[in-house]
């Protein structure tokens, strides 16, 4: 019994020595988004956030787009070269605010101004085209698109509509790449199974293969599903329940020993801030080095707010840094960021001795970083999101109704702003607005929208 005891005793101070804590966690709620409300397919491997803030969910028999509320489904096809594929395997929102859909036959792109797609059809200089099953899309520093079509390599589609191809010399295509990463440095890596990994060197414009690293560790038959950067390091997702670090500044690789993933399959790994999500066969981790902790999510039937499937195909972050997982067969789950915080912009107008708090209707965002305004009782008000300054905008009238504000909207250049029964007010990037009264707009009543 004395024996016992001791080896307890020794397991539970290694345990506390190491600060190492694992849990299987419960009280994290998910949202999500299946068939009942509307998802297309329960297979989600794609998940992407556009400009305007929607979420993009490609499954294995469609695309579809969620607003917080619904789920609207689209049919990609290209009307005039008609053709469409419906199995969705990557997305990526550029910084033209093009939609990048990536199929099982090729790539195309979405026009959310005319609703339309149009398959990417270029060729490069020796006539070849992405066909096939595509990868992984994402864009560079410099707005060169790069798709991964694992049947033929690394695309690159530049500014200029100009595509180029990056083919590994190999006939087995279980050895091509499969996934890229563009790092905040500017370096572009790629991982594919076996033959190590691929950096981008830019002077000779193509990849170069590192087979070993500086001790003279082998980099080659390393199943590595994802890349994602860590600082100087690349966070490497490995197939066969691994997860590895790679220090592309001095060439080192060593093991994540933090948590054992030997009894499943890894499929990704994406570094958020200080943690490492990991998608598993056997639910979510995540790893956090610095605190030595490990968070574990499984699928639990009887937890209505749980994970709804082990399997995990991809994770995404959103602007919001909420947590957007895709899973096998459970469609995909949300996990909201719990750590937003607040700042109060108090707004207040003084009248004689009698001080009077200020109505918002209507806030809109423009591309010049300013929130417009509308207010119930003061008319149109700017703010900088910057240093949050918030400044009054001298009105072309001055009855009191004219200050109720119903609308507010915003485009390149110009803020469009419906009043309350007294029309229309159209300010332009340096504050001028041209007014225009409901007789010149020939209208009776307020503008609404």
């Amino acid at each position: 019994m004395k024996n016992i005891l001791l080896l307890v005793l020794t397991i539970i101070t290694l345990c506390r020595a190491g600060e190492l804590y694992a849990s299987t966690s419960s009280h994290d709620s998910f949202v999500h988004v299946n068939s009942e409300t509307g998802l297309s397919q329960s297979n989600v491997k794609a998940i992407v956030q556009d400009c305007y803030g929607f979420i993009w969910l490609g499954t294995k028999n469609g695309l579809n787009r969620y607003d917080g509320q619904k789920v609207t489904q689209f049919y990609c096809y290209d009307k005039k070269l008609h053709c469409g594929n419906q199995n969705i395997s990557a997305l990526f929102s550029d910084s033209g605010h093009t939609l990048w859909v990536g199929t099982d036959e090729g790539v195309y792109r979405y026009d959310q101004t005319t609703e339309t797609f149009s398959f990417v059809d270029a060729k490069t200089a020796d006539g070849k085209m992405m066909k096939g099953w595509v990868a992984d899309i994402t864009e560079d520093q410099e707005g060169n698109i790069w798709i991964v079509v694992p049947a033929n390599g690394i695309f690159k589609y530049d500014t200029k509509g100009k595509l180029r191809l990056y083919s590994p010399e190999t006939d087995d295509k279980s050895n091509m790449p499969i996934n890229i990463c563009i790092c905040s440095d500017g370096s572009i890596w790629s991982c594919a199974w076996n033959i190590g990994l691929l950096e981008y060197n830019r002077r000779k414009d193509d990849f170069v293969v590192h087979t070993k690293d500086a001790s003279g560790k082998s980099l080659l038959n390393i199943e590595t599903n994802t890349l994602s950067q860590q600082g100087d390091n690349l966070i490497m997702a490995v197939q066969n329940g691994e997860l590895k670090k790679y220090d592309y500044k001095r060439n080192i690789l060593t093991d994540i020993t933090l948590q054992n993933f030997k009894h499943t399959y890894v499929r990704n790994a994406l570094v958020l801030d200080t943690d490492i999500y990991v998608g598993t066969y056997n639910g979510l981790y995540i790893l956090n080095e610095q605190n030595r902790t490990v968070r574990h999510y499984v699928q639990d039937i009887s937890n209505k707010e749980g994970l709804s499937d082990n399997i995990i195909y991809t994770i995404y972050r959103d602007r919001e840094k909420g947590v957007w997982v895709g899973t096998m067969f459970g469609g995909a789950n949300y996990m909201a960021n719990r750590n937003l915080t607040f700042r109060h912009h108090k707004m207040s107008e003084s009248y004689g001795r009698q001080k009077t708090d200020i109505r918002v209707r209507e806030l809109v965002e423009d591309r010049n970083g300013m929130m417009w305004i509308g207010t119930e009782n003061s008319g149109i008000k700017c703010m900088k999101l910057k240093d949050g300054v918030i400044e009054n905008l001298q009105s072309k009238w001055g009855d009191e109704e004219s200050d109720i504000t119903l609308s507010v909207s915003a485009d390149n250049e110009h803020v469009y702003c419906g009043l309350y029964k007294d029309g229309f007010e159209i300010i332009d990037a340096k504050g001028n607005s041209s007014y225009y009264k409901n007789n010149q707009l020939h209208l009776d009543g307020s503008v609404y929208s």
